[in-house]
């Protein structure tokens, strides 16, 4: 092999050719630049104005829990309290968000399947304002993702305007965010 084809491969090997300056790779001075880290937030359930705990398992707890499987439902045993039903949770850390997550119970019932709902934030968990986003949901079982403005809050709050038949209930097998990722919001 000739010397010159021996350089030319050394370096490339080296990154000297291809768009790496081996001037930089060998200054301890000169920093990559740096990535924005995401720390995964975790969701905590803190109240629901109605849950159906006497004939099923519809804690406000279940619309968190990770598990598609089971779902927070409103109070439907002894009394059906009317809409609009409303969901609160915090996020730890507090973190900037662009958007949410529904997803319907995934049993063989549609039964407080949300329709019509209001998106919420807040930094203080009792000052939540306007919605940051309203609309309807598409009917099935298949989640929903909805997206807003980034926004940075400590607290979230879903609220059902109507359900898909028309019923005085809600449900909701899991509630999610979607985070921003190296985006600062007011």
């Amino acid at each position: 092999m000739k010397i010159k084809t021996i350089v030319c491969l050394a370096l490339i090997l080296s990154g000297g050719l291809i768009g790496c300056s081996t001037a930089a790779r060998h200054r301890p001075d000169i920093q990559p630049p740096k990535v924005p880290s995401l720390t995964k937030v975790e969701l905590k359930f803190v109240s629901v104005d109605s849950e159906e705990t006497k004939g099923e398992d519809g804690h406000g707890k279940n619309a968190v829990d990770g598990k598609r499987g089971s779902y927070w439902h409103t109070q439907w045993q002894g009394a059906s309290p009317g809409l609009p039903h409303e969901i609160v949770i915090e996020l730890l850390p507090p973190s900037v968000i662009k958007g949410f997550t529904y997803m319907p119970r995934q049993d063989v019932s549609d039964h407080g399947t949300i329709k019509d709902y209001e998106f919420y934030v807040s930094g203080d968990g009792k000052n939540f304002g306007q919605p940051v986003k309203t609309g309807t949901f598409e009917p099935g079982k298949g989640g929903s993702t909805e997206a807003f403005k980034p926004v940075k809050c400590r607290f979230i709050k879903l609220r059902a305007i109507s359900e898909v038949n028309g019923l005085p209930w809600t449900s909701a097998a899991e509630i999610g965010v979607v985070q921003s990722c190296g985006v600062d919001a007011r």
